[in-house]
């Protein structure tokens, strides 16, 4: 019995292929329309003669996309105006709201129908949706990063979706499921509405209403191609015959519907005064890739002919030729019918890009290359020896290498495959551009000092280097957080700068190439030229307080060394130990002004403070007095710790308790008859005097500046002394300086 089945087979076969039977002959296009009146659904052949009215739909609507079930006898619309998803049978019978809830205007509509399901774009809800073919399980797949969706197509075997923006002016795609929402063409499209797919090319078609005109691309959205440009107006819905290598759509106002060849020739009017034509699909055959079959369909339909349940075969994919879900006479003269278009030899792959034997190649180079049209996938060899190792298949035309070493030769080589058989292609080279060498010449030159505040950073690129990185900062190994940008310049503005400060810069070539770190230089700013001295009290030994403002106003640690006065190198001071009311340091006034100026300092009081002794009751941070009216005082009263000061013929008493144990920062300020008091940056009282006419040779650290007998008691770090008052931002300045 089986032996006779495979003969009967044979002997059929052979029929279908002399007699050249044609079983689509009765194939016809579908389409929705009639804008300004009744809106209904009609059916013709695909020359336009017959046309048939199919579904006449009642109230407002408007019927945009349409898809066919042509094995169980159906088609699926959505209503935009109703804002519904309905089906009938074929020859318009049975019309069903499949979906008539939650939608906001569906356009497009699309069918998986071996999986039972149907998707649509909601073009004012933003979304693509799914659900099964009966209207049930309504799910949101794709509800961000679209605008305003359109037509819709599926590509099954892939598992993706493809979808027209209006709104977004673009090509989108995603997985089936939703997810890996991809932007594919991007400009040169206005209005696209409707969109089909040659899965076997691996093309898109869309029809681009705003823009008049057919295009097409790589389903990568690569190598878009304008097909039709002319004759055409407001084109809507799209549809394929891949088999006959055509192209239907439908015109909007124009009434018409028209075809032509996939390459965009050949266009001819088919359908003329029609009053508003919208969505169309068509009812032809699905032919296997590459529209060619072999004694392997042979093999594989001969094989499912004894069993014509296709619902648990794979195979089945291969035997069911017309794709209705069976094996049976339909398929064998479909197969009768094309078994002489055997599938011709694919030829080489051309046109690569890097160029053969080019140089000078970008690390981050794609390859690719023009592929043979009998070609339906490519094998792609890469190596740094000829051929080139085996990378995989692909049906991509482009090929991502990932980085590439610099100055490196590259042999690559693309086999074309196509149904059965394989062509290779030529060897082709490249080599990469060399990487940057490292920029040069730095100015400042590396660990220069006294540079000015101002100072732009300026190099010699390194050769091969298109662009620079710059690292720029105080951190001694400049990272992440240093870097200022990327710029093509061998300049950069660095701002102003802080006064005797030690910077880090470093400059990484970019070029073809890669990335070149640079070396890191470093140079040291200039000291204020207003500061007058700076005594730090680092010291650990001696009795000499250096000043760093490089002026050598060096302070004399005078009645206390080791006897009330005491290095503390680990807090960075000098502590007044409360053992001597004479402790002070003695320091030159030379570079101060009675103009302006500003005296700084750091002091923590200890606990319990020591007042007498000579003291008072009192305590000084800082006195310079040259009797009567020509006095600068910094100090402590009355046994308290509430800060006082005097400046010319006027003084202030109780401006704020100071606490035992804390760190306080402490300013004033003068200039020309105002004075400003600041603790920890923020300023406590502002007002004006008079004097201040004449300064003695030297004023006091830590006492009063004249009998030098109220000495401090507590910690003093870091005092400076300016010839200029200084604004109230560099006061703050200074306290965040140490305080940082």
């Amino acid at each position: 019995m089986r032996r006779q089945s495979i003969c009967v087979l044979a002997v059929v076969i052979l029929l279908c292929v002399m007699g050249h039977i044609n079983v689509f002959a009765d194939s016809k296009m579908y389409w929705t329309g009639n804008y300004y009146g009744p809106h209904k659904i009609q059916r013709a052949n695909l020359d336009g003669s017959d046309v048939e009215d199919l579904v006449l739909l009642s109230g407002a609507s408007e019927t945009i996309g349409i898809a066919l079930d042509i094995s169980a006898g159906k088609m699926y619309w959505a209503d935009s105006y109703a804002d519904k998803i309905q089906s009938a049978n074929l020859d318009g019978s049975e019309v069903t709201d499949l979906v008539s809830n939650g939608l906001s205007y569906p356009v497009g509509i699309a069918l998986d129908i071996s999986a039972g399901k149907m998707y649509w774009a909601d073009n004012v809800a933003q979304k693509i949706q799914c659900a099964n073919l009966d209207g049930s399980e309504v799910t949101d797949l794709v509800t961000s990063g679209i605008i305003g969706p359109t037509g819709i197509a599926l590509d099954i075997s892939a598992g993706k979706m493809y979808w027209a923006d209006i709104a977004a002016q673009k090509i989108q795609c995603a997985n089936l499921d939703g997810s890996e929402v991809t932007d594919l063409v991007i400009g040169g499209i206005i209005g696209p509405i409707g969109i089909a797919l040659d899965i076997s090319a691996g093309k898109m078609y869309w029809a681009d209403y705003d823009g008049h005109k057919i295009q097409c691309a790589n389903l990568d959205g690569s190598g878009v191609t304008y097909l039709v440009t002319s004759g055409i107006s407001e084109p809507i819905g799209i549809a394929l015959d891949i088999s006959a290598g055509t192209m239907y759509w439908t015109g909007g106002s124009s009434g018409r519907i028209q075809r032509a060849n996939l390459d965009g020739s050949g266009m001819e009017d088919l359908i003329t005064g029609l009053e508003f034509v919208m969505g169309i699909a068509l009812d032809v055959p699905e032919l296997p890739i590459g529209n060619y079959i072999d004694w392997a369909d042979i093999a594989v339909l001969a094989g499912r002919w004894l069993n014509n349940d296709c619902s648990m075969n794979s195979w089945c994919v291969g035997a069911d030729l017309d794709r209705n879900n069976k094996v049976d006479f339909v398929d064998l003269a479909l197969l009768g019918q094309y078994f002489s278009k055997m599938a011709p030899a694919p030829g080489q792959a051309n046109s690569p890009d890097p160029n053969d034997g080019e140089t000078g190649v970008r690390i981050t180079s794609h390859l690719s290359w023009v592929a043979d049209p009998n070609a339906i996938s490519h094998n792609v060899f890469l190596g740094k020896a000829s051929p080139g190792t085996f990378q995989g298949s692909q049906s991509d035309i482009v090929f991502d290498p990932g980085t590439l070493d610099a100055g490196t030769a590259y042999y690559w080589r693309i086999t074309e495959v196509g149904i059965g058989r394989m062509t290779a292609g030529a060897v082709w080279n490249f080599t990469t551009a060399p990487a940057p060498s490292q920029a040069t010449n730095p100015n400042p030159f590396d660990t220069e000092t006294n540079v000015s505040i101002v100072a732009d950073l300026i190099w010699t690129a390194g050769s091969d280097t298109e662009s620079h990185y710059v690292y720029f900062g105080t951190n001694p190994t400049p990272d992440e957080n240093d870097l200022q940008g990327n710029q093509t310049s061998t300049t950069f503005d660095t701002g102003t700068l802080e006064y005797e400060t030690a910077y880090y810069w470093r400059i990484d070539g970019i070029g073809p190439g890669g990335k070149t770190t640079g070396e890191v230089w470093s140079f040291t700013t200039i000291i204020d030229p207003n500061l007058v001295g700076r005594w730090g009290f680092d010291e650990t030994s001696g009795n000499i307080a250096y000043d760093s403002s490089g002026n050598e106003n060096h302070g004399t640690l005078t009645d206390g060394p080791d006897d009330g006065l005491v290095w503390a190198p680990a807090e960075d001071a000098l502590n007044f130990d409360g053992s001597n009311n004479l402790s002070r340091v003695v320091i030159p006034t030379s570079g101060m002004t009675t103009a302006m100026g500003t005296v700084s300092v750091w002091a923590n009081l200890t606990e319990p403070q020591i007042r007498g002794g000579g003291r008072n009751g009192s305590g000084y941070f800082f006195g310079c007095d040259n009797g009567g009216i020509n006095k600068i005082l910094l100090y402590m009263s009355n046994s308290n710790t509430q800060l006082d000061m005097k400046v010319g013929n006027h003084g202030e008493i109780n401006l704020i308790t100071l606490n035992t144990g804390i760190w306080y920062h402490i300013a004033l300020t003068w200039n020309t008859g105002a004075y400003a008091v600041y603790v920890n940056g923020l300023m406590l009282d502002t007002g004006s005097y008079s004097g201040l006419v004449s300064l003695p040779s030297t004023a006091d650290i830590g006492n009063n500046g004249s009998s030098s007998t109220q000495s401090f008691h507590g910690l003093m770090g870091d005092v400076q002394v300016y010839d200029k008052s200084l604004s109230t931002t560099e006061i703050q300045e200074l306290y965040q300086d140490v305080t940082n």
